[in-house]
């Protein structure tokens, strides 16, 4: 009998073809298919991808499954499994729509991209070592990007250490986007996500993300759901929703929605169906098909089925099919369930033992799980499964081998997921319990040291087997592993299940330690503020009773929670403890990151002689720590000081020594942020063209990384580089994506300062009320922070304003809290845009003695500044090509030019 999407849904399959066609042209389309269960979704994506190969030689098909097994779905598991057939790391037989030989063909190519491009995917969301060794059997010479690849898989070989390192979703979100677009520039690509309304939050976002930057590459993407699912949500509303409207809103259109089928169209499918082979069944009877089924595709392939196992259809001598003579269409089901009884319910005592431990593993299931607990020889059980529950029955049907360590499993999957949840929920809930324990245990057998790739599995099973060690175990590992693919959301999840199972105090104490420390790793970039404190106390708490290990990375966990915070002062009041604490445990590498933030916070406070003694201490500590991505970070953040203490060929020169470093490394993300730095260096010393380049390749960087937040400060940087270069225009736009960025992530510090970068911007362009409203705001926001050499700056903002505006007695009291300010701190506490302000609202005011003091002290420290720079291009540039610094040498001039 033919499937029903050939004798139904043709309009649905052009929709879809056309679709393909603007995809193979170089605009990248995203689809949905949805429709309930047994509606023909699969189907028709299965006929789809089989018009597409053919009319494609070149391209190459992926599909990934949401799974509907535990409390937190698997994160990223769909686009693992894509990744994973894209980079033929998916078993040796593996499921795949097409050819092996077509997979060969991009094998190398797709490895060398994923070095090249997205190295954090690399044993993460794809396995190191499986990648490794399929290169190994098709390269024919080594490449100088195979180097990098070894060099990474043996980097995470630890599976523990690999997976504390928490990495931020949007490098993984835009990592993946990048491989597939390098990807689809060898080969179009057909992409389908199936059963989305199961797929985690980190799997809808990184498909939301790949929708919107798949625009300009040869790649379809499609996706399936149950409408149904998502509106059965309850109260809460489904992630998947916010997808679905999102897409809509800039994509239009993109539905084929098989649950809106007119009636006509049903009918027309049972008449189809029916006469798909050769008949002389009755006006009647397709009457009677069509009002029991009404057109549903499940429904009507099932009854149909079910009609012709009992003889109550037969055909004829000449082939045809004709209605027997003990047809009964009152004993016959109306519903799918009731077929599914039925047909289970002819199975053998044998059949339906096999099953029902399958139905325990999901709608996939491995032969060899199903043999060990079962107890029957995998020769008979492989027979059973192919020829009697396959070609008979047709409840199952072989998907290819799954990798298990060094081993390969029969993998099946039920025809489809009703017929495993019916034979899940006739399960008694004692009997459930010991067949998840079974499985789990048969699981970690046959994956022995490598259960990581099954962690969710296990901790799934092991939780349904009635929670315990066992199951925390799992959790935990889940979480962590989680928290290394980008997925904090899922992560927390996982990590609040394997606590509650821990709950009574005392029991587990070293899992507890470790759902508590990823758990707060998770909180820090999901962002809730609360539960990182609770979370914070009770690591606090949890290490008095320990070693000193764990009270020093207690320590620095309540020094993560203050900069979090953005109290920059409660970061000077936790660093001190965290770096003894760092001391007494002999552990330099938390020695030295608790340095690192501390000379940060105390850059960013303006307290520069403090931070030149932290500055010293920090890069002592870091060089003995013997970690260079560590020693990358802190040569930085010293550089960023000696350029805030007026040294920027010190700070040019660590910069440059720090980037180096990075890249001896492998640490891009450290990378990407230094050249940010060196931009901003490049800046100050107004060489606009080297600054320019600089951070149009960091932010090319954080781009490929994900790295929002750094974007964000590079493009507010860009923004600054092209107002010195005299184009407001264009630095307003740069600025304004800035600040969205900044407001989007709850980074108040990039938030204020973006909003006194624009004041700027509308002060050149003679915006003045708008320039006032900017500056007043970023006022308001530093001094929330605590920043109050950066809140006296927009203060000067506001000097000139209403000097400008001709508000005197505004401009008065504005130029005095600047005055107060220099006669307190020194006249290097504030940038010269503050100095030129304050002394031409004086001079404006007939206070010319005073004005002169202002200039004489930013003049000062102007040539200070310049004669600290050695190169004497540099020198020159700093003072004349840098607009403030350039205004001051003309206000001074103008002043003794006057006085004389």
């Amino acid at each position: 009998m033919t499937e029903p999407i050939f004798v139904g849904c043709e309009r649905e399959l052009a929709r879809l073809e056309s679709l393909l066609g603007q995809a193979l042209a170089g605009r990248g389309q995203v689809a949905f298919v949805c429709g309930e269960a047994g509606s023909g979704k699969t189907a028709l994506v299965s006929a789809f991808t089989a018009v597409a190969m053919r009319q494609s030689e070149e391209m190459i098909v992926a599909v990934g499954g949401c799974s509907a097994q535990g409390r937190v779905a698997d994160p990223y598991l769909p686009f693992r499994e894509v990744l994973a057939t894209l980079a033929g790391a998916a078993g040796e037989h593996g499921p795949q729509p097409q050819s092996a030989g077509r997979l060969g063909r991009l094998l190398v190519h797709s490895a060398q991209v994923l070095v090249e491009v997205g190295p954090d995917l690399i044993g993460t969301l794809i396995p190191g070592s499986t990648l490794l060794a399929k290169i190994g059997k098709v390269a024919i010479q080594k490449a100088g990007w195979m180097d990098q690849l070894e060099r990474l898989v043996q980097k995470k070989r630890d599976p523990l250490g690999a997976a504390q390192v928490a990495m931020e979703q949007g490098r993984i979100l835009e990592q993946y986007a990048n491989v597939l677009k390098a990807m689809a520039a060898e080969h179009p690509l057909l992409l389908v996500i199936e059963d989305l309304h199961w797929a985690d939050e980190a799997s809808l976002g990184l498909f939301f993300h790949l929708s919107r930057r798949i625009e300009t590459s040869r790649i379809l993407l499609i996706g399936t759901y149950r409408p149904d699912e998502i509106e059965a949500a309850g109260d809460e509303r489904h992630p998947l929703q916010k997808v679905l409207a999102e897409v809509k809103r800039y994509a239009g259109d993109v539905w084929v929605d098989l649950g809106q089928t007119p009636e006509p169209e049903k009918a027309a499918f049972v008449q189809r169906l029916l006469d798909s082979e050769p008949n002389r069944l009755s006006d009647d009877f397709r009457e009677q098909m069509y009002r029991h089924t009404g057109g549903h595709p499940l429904f009507t392939v099932e009854l149909l089925r079910s009609m012709r196992e009992r003889g109550e259809l037969l055909q004829d001598a000449e082939g045809c099919w004709t209605v027997g003579a003990a047809l009964d269409w009152d004993t016959l089901p109306a519903r799918v369930e009731g077929v599914i009884e039925e047909r289970i319910g002819r199975l053998s005592e044998t059949e339906r033992e096999i099953l029902d431990v399958a139905s325990v593993q999901g709608q996939v299931f491995t032969a060899e799980v199903v043999g060990q607990i079962v107890q029957m020889q995998m020769r008979r059980l492989l027979k059973e499964l192919s020829q009697e529950l396959e070609r008979q029955y047709r409840l199952v049907h072989e998907v290819g081998e799954l990798k298990a360590g060094r081993s390969l499993l029969a993998a099946y999957r039920f025809a489809h997921v009703l017929f495993q949840r019916y034979l899940y929920d006739a399960l008694g809930l004692a009997e459930k319990r010991l067949l998840h324990r079974e499985v789990a245990q048969v699981l970690e057998e046959l994956y022995a040291e490598q259960t990581d790739s099954i962690s969710a599995q296990l901790a799934w099973h092991y939780d349904q087997a009635g929670g315990g060690e066992n199951a925390a175990k799992y959790l935990v590992r889940s979480g962590e592993l989680a928290n290394a693919q980008g997925a904090p959301q899922a992560a927390r999840q996982f990590f609040d299940r394997a606590l509650e199972i821990l709950k009574p105090p005392g029991e587990a104490l070293e899992l507890q330690w470790r759902a508590l420390l990823g758990r707060h790793s998770a909180l820090l970039r999901v962002g809730d503020p609360q539960a990182l404190k609770a979370d914070t106390e009770a690591l606090t708490r949890l290490a008095e009773s320990d070693g000193p290990q764990k009270q020093a990375e207690a320590a620095y966990r309540r020094l993560l929670y203050a900069n979090f915070s953005g109290n920059l002062s409660a970061v000077l009041g936790e660093a001190d403890g965290a770096i003894a604490a760092a001391q007494g445990a002999g552990d330099p590498v938390l020695e030295a990151r608790g340095f690192h933030l501390k000379l940060g916070a105390y850059t960013r406070l303006g307290e520069l002689p403090q931070a030149a003694k932290t500055a010293e201490t920090a890069l002592a500590c870091a060089r003995r720590a013997g970690d260079d991505a560590v020693l990358a970070n802190v040569l930085s953040e010293v550089g960023n000081y000696h350029g805030s203490a007026g040294d920027l060929s010190a700070g040019v020169g660590f910069q440059l020594e720090a980037l180096e470093v990075a890249r001896r490394a492998g640490a891009r993300v450290n990378e990407a942020r230094i050249l940010t730095n060196l931009g901003a260096d490049y800046r100050s010393l107004g060489l606009y063209p080297s600054a320019q380049a600089t951070l149009e390749s960091a932010l090319q960087a954080h781009e490929a990384l994900g790295a929002r937040r750094e974007r964000a400060f590079t493009l507010s940087l860009l923004g600054l580089v092209r107002l010195g270069q005299g184009d407001p225009s264009t630095a307003r736009q740069l600025l304004a994506q800035a600040l969205a960025e900044s407001q989007s992530m709850g980074d108040q510090y990039l938030h204020a300062a973006c909003l006194k970068d624009l004041g700027y911007v509308y002060e050149q362009q003679g915006d003045r009320a708008s320039a006032k409203g900017y500056f007043g705001k970023a006022q308001e926001r530093f001094e929330a922070l605590g920043m109050a050499p950066l809140a006296m700056e927009a203060v000067a903002g506001l000097a000139r304003q209403a000097l400008a505006l001709g508000h005197l007695e505004e401009a008065q009291a504005h130029a005095r809290a600047l005055q107060g300010y220099l006669a307190e701190h020194g006249a290097s506490s504030l940038p010269l845009e503050a100095h030129l302000a304050c002394a031409d609202v004086l001079a404006a005011l007939g206070n010319p003695q005073a004005a002169r003091e202002v200039l004489e002290g930013g003049y000062r420290d102007l040539i200070e500044r310049a004669y600290k720079i050695s190169d004497p291009e540099w020198r020159g540039s700093f003072l004349e090509s840098v607009p403030e610094n350039r205004q001051m040498l003309r206000s001074w001039q103008s002043l003794h030019n006057t006085e004389g």
